[in-house]
């Protein structure tokens, strides 16, 4: 090795260093890949050392020789298409079209002549199976992207894997909760920008939709991945960005999707008499990018931007409804009730996107390259929310804003034997739901839950929209209406810095090593902001329920406050005689016009894997991972450590061509979770919520007074509800189960692929995925592995119980031991109920058939079949079905386990069970002189979500 590269070699290793000593992690991946091969002599088969191979790609060239068993391999190679030229004496074979794709190898085989002069030029194009892991899932590059009909976004190209789909909730921004792989659920993977971790930091979905004109390839892996993969119960999306090159080349695209092809039905309410139909105006989306070399070989730019802007309306349509035969109920047939039309108005809407993104290769040598990228998104979206509403209180802005920056280097050592990875990055994410009118800002928001008249509201239809004192029959009622201000307003921000660090060495022990090991460390930061709508002083939400009305406001407790302290009612106010009441908790400064909490997360973990083959045609991937999680409240406290999270991953690939063109492979493999930073925002956050009771008949003003925004009129005109109409729910640290552990998947795959000519991979695979543990929330306010509740940490609950019970008994016992003695009860009685929840159960079994063709002899073509049944208890860190099926998007403080009826009627098909997918996708091409002809095609048919009667209880919706 050369001085140069011991200086080079001494700065890669101080770089590491720091990466190291900053105690980090991210989610570790490839966005490289590998080509290797032997080469044997023509005549007689041995194998032949001392081939010169040379490499050509889109960066240029590098060589190297093989030992004397044949081998050779090229690491760390950019994606792209390669020709491999094998030189002996005066021989030459050149193998031209390798392609080589995201973290996957290719096996390039040679035989040479060892006797004569002979140029060979080979035709059959390069193997295209993967022989270096037992993954399951695919691979989509460009050729894909712009032949076959797709979305222009990752997120919608992310559907095409085998056994994926959508599982999207209409109330979170995006709509769509993320991607479902192999019965697992969209807040459960992990997704990698340029070997970066760039998962939503606080409900762990996709963190950034890029353009798919912006991406070289995309690998989805829904199954069978080694233990540099972490952070992840379900798939691993690992995205590769396009780069320069030595050629300048660029693209340009515009598309326009005009409002006619996009427009939804209408949908009747029985109800309401206002209904709505959000139409499309027209989306055109614009795009540019292009890359090449600074200076030839060695450094290299590419840089993109794609710009999106749209126009929508909302069609709100006023009828009413008709009761011909008098009994008090609207008629109507067939599902829809009979309506006589009123009026109708459009309320326009907007969305305009900006996109970004660069990255600079620079080859410091042959061997060092450093990649440093940025990419960035801008939205804002502004629409109507419902047109169940005042049109003003309904409209509604969403602010989305995304940015990751990222830095990699790589070197390799003695004969790259040795190869040294480190990188660096920042991913933030804003996201803020505002209003657009300053106005609606300072008013309070009303929900209307007694089913008034649209009249109340609209003057204008008193003498059209009547009520029969006798029935009570309302023409025009509005279930649900709201009034006033916007309502609730958030931003926030969260930021993720990561840093790994990874070594791989290769040598020769009874077959060949590659062993890699890493450490990676991640610290990530979730600020939330958010407020009810109302002047200051006074923001609150009100819910009208006919005489009494609800008002919620927000509190936060001050230092030494616990809850118990404020428990009084009617008969005793202050119970604790500390002059605490719950009336405290409705003014300052315990009262709050905004919750801001800012929590932190820290993950670390680290990973020893061997890619050992003892033949060449065989691979065992033998690792390890261990992974730590520390989950921060907003006053810098620790209420959940993981340490102990420990996950083998064991694979076996074996080609029997001996030459890359088919694998048998088998995978077992433990997949733990990384919780998202909801549960600190929402448990460990510090937001209280109370809950006032008002008797409306002692206000001094009509309630349509109340959203005015003038106290003078407002709810401070009534008489202040008693301490027993107040109810405070939160405030403070939820408890946590002593001896925590985290949620984990297992999971086996066994499979084969084989390559029966033309590129065209056929490929059948089983996959058998279940859940060993899972982390919620019960009803008693503790956080908890249900129905895995250790005994020892019963019992040291109970002996607790019993102690401090015993202690506050004692003469002389202060307040502060009955409430300790409270407290530990409270622990043991919460622990025990948990204990006795039933365990979760997700079982995921499945069959995969795929059929994969690259772009040949004018045709590409990707196709899968699976059939997969999801049965168990327990849908995952999405809950479709909570809420009255409305969808809930709280990773591990969901609702399943807050009371014992949610439970009931749980085991069974679960909402992400869709037994049959099949999907087939793309395109030919047909060449007319030096011009072509595109036709591409894509197909998709699954079985829908199932039907379930569920346990279900008044506050939490009906199932």
């Amino acid at each position: 090795m050369s001085y140069r590269e011991l200086r080079l070699l001494g700065r890669v290793v101080l770089l590491a260093s720091s990466l190291v000593l900053s105690f980090g992690r991210t989610a570790s991946a490839q966005t490289n890949g590998s080509i290797v091969g032997q080469v044997v002599e023509k005549e007689s088969g041995r194998p032949l050392g001392g081939v010169t191979v040379v490499l050509q790609g889109p960066q240029g060239d590098q060589g190297t020789v093989t030992i004397e068993d044949g081998s050779y391999e090229f690491r760390a190679l950019p994606v792209g298409t390669y020709a491999v030229n094998f030189l002996f004496g005066n021989a030459s074979v050149e193998q031209p079209n390798v392609v080589v794709s995201v973290d996957k190898t290719v096996r390039v085989n040679a035989r040479v002549p060892a006797q004569a002069a002979e140029v060979i030029h080979l035709e059959e194009k390069a193997p295209a199976v993967d022989v270096g892991s037992s993954r399951v899932g695919v691979t989509l590059n460009q050729d894909f992207f712009r032949n076959v009909p797709t979305p222009l976004n990752l997120g919608g190209v992310l559907e095409k894997a085998p056994g994926a789909f959508s599982d999207g909730v209409a109330f979170y921004t995006p709509a769509s909760a993320g991607l479902s792989f192999n019965g697992t659920t969209g807040a459960e993977n992990t997704y990698i920008l340029d070997g970066m971790n760039m998962t939503a930091v606080g409900f762990g979905t996709l963190g950034f939709d890029i353009a798919t004109p912006f991406v070289e390839e995309v690998e989805v892996v829904t199954g069978g991945y080694g233990a540099e993969y972490g952070r992840a119960m379900g798939g691993v999306v690992n995205i590769a960005t396009k780069s320069g090159s030595n050629e300048w080349k660029g693209s340009a695209y515009s598309y326009v999707a005009p409002g006619y092809m996009a427009n939804a039905r209408r949908v009747y309410n029985w109800s309401t008499s206002l209904t709505g139909v959000q139409e499309r105006d027209y989306l055109a989306d614009l795009g540019v990018e292009v890359g090449g070399p600074i200076i030839k070989n060695r450094l290299f730019i590419w840089v993109g931007y794609a710009p999106e802007f749209g126009k929508n309306h909302l069609v709100r349509y006023v009828d009413r409804f008709v009761d011909a035969n008098g009994d008090g109920q609207p008629d109507g047939a067939n599902g829809t009730p009979t309506l006589e039309p009123l009026s109708q108005a459009n309320f326009g809407g907007h969305i305009t996107t900006h996109q970004y993104a660069s990255k600079l290769t620079f080859r410091a040598a042959t061997d060092h390259n450093l990649t440093v990228g940025f990419y960035g998104i801008n939205s804002v979206n502004q629409f109507m929310r419902t047109p169940n509403a005042d049109p003003r209180t309904s409209m509604h802005v969403d602010d989305i804003r995304r940015q990751d920056v990222s830095a990699r280097w790589v070197s390799k050592f003695f004969d790259r034997r040795w190869q040294l990875e480190a990188n660096l990055g920042l991913h933030s994410e804003g996201t803020g739901d505002d209003t657009p009118y300053a106005d609606m800002r300072t008013l309070n928001n009303l929900s209307w839950l007694n089913t008034p008249s649209l009249s109340q509201f609209d003057m204008s239809l008193a003498g059209q929209c009547t009520e029969n004192p006798t029935t009570g029959f309302k023409s025009c009622p509005v279930a649900q209406y709201q009034s006033g201000g916007y309502g609730i307003i958030f931003d926030r921000q969260a930021t993720r810095l990561a840093a790994q660090i990874k070594s791989t060495h290769r040598f020769r022990g009874a077959g060949w090593h590659a062993v890699k090991y890493g450490g990676e460390y991640e610290a990530n930061r979730f600020d939330d902001t958010r407020y009810f709508s109302g002047p200051a002083g006074d923001r609150n939400r009100a819910f009208i329920l006919g005489p009494a009305a609800q008002v919620v406001s927000f509190y936060r407790l001050k230092p030494g406050d616990r809850l118990f302290m404020f428990d009084g009612d009617d008969m005793n106010p202050d119970p604790g005689m500390d002059g605490r009441t719950r009336a405290d908790l409705a003014t300052p400064p315990r009262y709050q016009d905004a919750i801001k909490a800012r929590t932190r997360t820290n993950n670390v973990s680290a990973f020893l894997q061997d890619s050992y083959s003892p033949l060449p045609n065989l691979t065992l991937n033998l690792g390890v991972r261990w992974e730590a999680q520390q989950i921060h409240d907003f006053q810098g406290g620790t209420p959940i450590s993981i340490y102990d999270s420990v996950a083998p991953r064991l694979g076996a690939v074996f080609d029997p061509t001996g030459n890359g063109r088919a694998k048998a492979f088998g995978h077992y493999g433990r997949y733990y979770e990384s919780i998202p930073m909801d549960i600190n925002d929402r448990a460990f956050g510090g937001e209280g919520s109370l809950i006032s009771n008002y008797d409306t008949t002692t206000c001094k003003n009509g309630l349509d007074k109340w959203g005015s925004g003038d106290p003078a009129v407002g709810i401070k005109t009534c008489t202040p509800p008693s301490a027993s109409n107040l109810f405070n729910f939160g405030g403070e640290n939820l408890l946590v189960q002593r001896r925590l552990r985290q949620s984990y998947t297992e999971e086996v795959v066994l499979g084969g692929q084989y390559e029966v000519g033309g590129g065209l991979v056929l490929g059948a695979s089983y996959i058998k995925r279940w859940m060993g543990r899972a982390i919620e929330d019960s009803a008693d306010g503790i956080i908890v592995n249900p129905g895995d509740v250790p005994k020892s940490v019963l019992d040291d609950y109970d002996a607790r119980a019993k102690a401090t019970a015993e202690k506050a008994a004692q003469p002389g016992a202060t307040m502060a031991d009955q409430n300790a003695a409270a407290e530990a009860q409270a622990y043991a009685n919460g622990a025990r109920t948990a204990s006795q929840f039933p365990k979760p159960k997700r079982d995921y079994d499945a069959l995969q058939l795929t059929a994969s063709k690259r772009f040949d002899n004018h045709w590409l073509v990707e196709a899968s079949y699976t059939y997969g049944r999801t049965i168990g208890n327990y849908p995952g860190l999405y809950s479709p079905d909570a809420l009255g099926g409305q969808g809930q998007l709280d990773p591990n403080v969901t609702s399943l386990y807050d009371l014992a009826s949610l439970l009931m009627n749980r085991e069974g098909p679960l909402p992400n069970d869709r037994p049959h997918i099949f999907r087939a996708d793309g395109y030919y091409q047909y060449d007319i002189g030096r011009s072509s002809v595109i036709a591409g095609l894509g197909v998709l048919a699954r079985s829908g979500q199932p039907n379930s009667a569920l346990g279900s209880h008044e506050f939490y919706g009906q199932s």
